[in-house]
């Protein structure tokens, strides 16, 4: 932290089951309050906001190839905060992605 700025507090919570050893689901929840969400020109600079999201994901291992063994996956994120930043960061954000996981066996 940085002399003059506020102290802000952060929570997160995640977890991940694995289910017949082939599927995983995970979740991460996050709270943050932010300060830095907008340029110093803004007259929204400096505020705290509270913004959270919410992702859920899951992973199909593949059988493993030795030492090796590869996972398809995907997750999905919801991101919620105040009305006051709807104009700049629209309604309800959200971004999904599909990925490849490489682990050691």
């Amino acid at each position: 932290m940085h002399e003059g700025e506020q102290a802000s507090n952060a929570y997160f919570i995640e977890s991940a089951a694995n289910v017949w050893k082939t599927h995983t689901l995970f979740m991460r929840a996050e709270s943050a309050e932010k300060d830095d969400l907008f340029d110093a020109t803004s007259p929204l600079s400096g505020q705290i906001y509270t913004v959270e999201e919410l992702t859920l994901g899951y992973i199909y291992a593949l059988p493993a190839r030795g030492h090796l063994q590869c996972g398809l996956g995907t997750s999905g994120t919801l991101n919620f905060f105040p009305a006051e930043l709807i104009s700049t960061y629209g309604n309800r954000p959200m971004s999904y992605l599909f990925f490849l996981r490489l682990k050691v066996v």
